[in-house]
């Protein structure tokens, strides 16, 4: 994997601030992005957590569709906490890729899994919402019912660490977390 572009700052959720990131990526921005970043593509083009419905939408995915013809981008997504129902409905199962909090044991898990199964996501924070599962068994469902997707685990610090790793069944080397 060779860089994510994410989206983000303090505006980023509005349609005011898609528009104007339409604007920029039609004069080509993301080529002077892409010379400070020493790079020629970036594998994830992410549009993070919009707070509201993205009214261009046709155009955004019009630019996206562009870039990954030119090569500067491999795919495009979405993250978002949750990919059910919500302001995004019209449009989610457009995105390529898609990066949201899921955890076997969430109200909406059965009706992700039928949509999402085997398409490419990204999974933050599968422990927090695990019902009474145990971090290994929801890792392990999530790694079942979701093969072609990758999950994240937040490791805020030496603890936090530790706790996940002990989680999936696994040893830590104390010097790691020195290092």
């Amino acid at each position: 994997m060779k860089n994510w572009l994410v989206v983000a700052n303090e505006k980023a959720g509005k349609a005011s601030a898609l528009a104007t990131l339409l604007d920029e990526l039609s004069r080509d921005k993301l080529t002077q992005i892409l010379r400070a970043l020493q790079t020629d593509y970036i594998d994830f083009f992410f549009i993070h957590e919009p707070t509201e419905t993205i009214n261009r939408i046709d155009d955004l995915f019009d630019a996206a569709i562009r870039l990954k013809e030119q090569g500067k981008i491999r795919a495009f997504g979405l993250a978002a906490p949750s990919i059910c129902g919500g302001i995004h409905a019209d449009y989610l199962e457009r995105f390529e890729l898609l990066q949201f909090a899921n955890s076997p044991g969430i109200s909406d898990y059965d009706v992700i899994r039928s949509k999402r199964s085997e398409k490419p996501n990204i999974f933050f924070s599968p422990f927090r919402l695990r019902g009474d599962r145990s971090p290994f068994q929801a890792l392990s469902q999530l790694a079942v019912d979701f093969p072609s997707s990758v999950i994240l685990c937040s490791m805020f610090d030496p603890v936090h660490i530790k706790s996940n790793v002990e989680a999936v069944g696994c040893e830590l080397n104390p010097a790691t977390l020195e290092t």
